[in-house]
């Protein structure tokens, strides 16, 4: 969900491997908690259904801060 990084059998060379949130912006409030925008949400929770995640989707109201972060990713 999140990609991770591939580090050559010397940790010479690292590469990121993308996951599923690198294809929509989102930010990462805690383990386990993640904000969407509301476009987003059905897309997100589709994918966790998936794979048999537990969901709970709540509207809330962000800060200038937090919409300018989901802008930029």
């Amino acid at each position: 969900m999140y990609g991770y990084k591939d580090r050559s059998n010397k940790g010479k060379y690292e590469y990121h491997r993308p996951g599923f949130l690198d294809t929509i912006p989102h930010l990462k409030l805690i383990r386990g908690v993640i904000i969407v925008q509301e476009k987003n949400a059905k897309t997100l929770a589709k994918f966790l259904k998936k794979h048999g995640a537990e969901i709970h989707i709540r509207k809330i109201e962000l800060t200038a801060s937090d919409k300018q972060k989901l802008k930029k990713n």
